[in-house]
């Protein structure tokens, strides 16, 4: 059981020095519930409904984010050929 805390703990501290921002996107979020660990329970990955519904609220949200970011861009495009002319 050590062993397995031990590589958990480098593999994090690995992460962590390797991103340099402090905020995680929902894309890496979704991505690393996804993977497959042997340490850690598998009910989201065996559980093949709630896996497919998972999947889709992520997706979701992922594309929800993408039109808030265009919508907030696109507003601030349009301020600015306003205060242009």
């Amino acid at each position: 059981m050590r062993q397995k805390n031990a590589n958990t703990h480098e593999e994090n501290e690995k992460v962590k020095n390797a991103n340099t921002h402090d905020r995680v996107t929902i894309r890496e979020w979704l991505a690393y519930r996804i993977q497959m660990r042997s340490f850690v329970a598998k009910t989201l990955l065996s559980s093949r409904r709630l896996f497919q519904e998972f999947l889709v609220d992520g997706f979701t949200m992922m594309e929800v984010e993408k039109l808030k970011w265009l919508r907030k861009k696109s507003n601030k495009a349009q301020s600015l050929k306003i205060q242009k002319s």
